[in-house]
């Protein structure tokens, strides 16, 4: 059995990922026969007016197509700024440590060109806990990220083809 985790941001490239690979599966259904599937959403806290309406939109489709759907957060209190005293670890963390704005106010500053730590922070760090605690591994694990031409110079469906053999074009 293989656990496919796909990230999503629920934005119009995540919605044509989750549609693209619900296709693949249909094209090979014995390939994807044993798979979970789980669609994970980096809830980073800034987003426009109305966005969780969008969201509830992949929460759909994820029921649709028998996709487990995770909503991750990050925290901004762990162990990893230099002035950090135990007695701030002994508080459960509360909404205020949450999301982008937490991570601003904890660092001082924005992300700007030269300290690009948003998507570290607000995403591959609660992805790698996420799998870490769910006990999944490289071993039994399949990760599908969409990523657009212009952040990675190819085109989405050319990752998607790159992380399964068996895709077709």
């Amino acid at each position: 059995m293989t656990n496919n985790i796909i990230s999503t941001s629920g934005d119009n490239d995540s919605l044509a990922m989750l549609l693209v690979i619900d296709k693949l599966r249909q094209q090979d259904p014995a390939f994807f026969k044993k798979d979970t599937w789980h669609v994970c959403y980096f809830n980073t806290g800034w987003a426009r007016d109305g966005w969780d309406k969008r969201i509830d939109i992949v929460k759909r489709l994820c029921a649709r197509f028998k996709f487990e759907f995770h909503e991750l957060k990050a925290c901004a209190l762990n162990k990893t700024y230099p002035n950090d005293t135990d007695d701030l670890f002994q508080q459960m963390p509360s909404a205020e440590h949450y999301g982008m704005l937490a991570f601003v106010k904890r660092k001082g500053m924005f992300p700007n060109v030269k300290m690009k730590w948003c998507t570290e922070e607000l995403k591959i760090k609660p992805m790698q806990m996420w799998l870490k605690n769910n006990h999944f591994t490289p071993k039994n694990t399949r990760q599908w990220i969409g990523i657009r031409r212009e952040e990675g110079g190819t085109a989405p469906h050319q990752q998607i083809r790159a992380c399964c053999k068996k895709c077709t074009p």
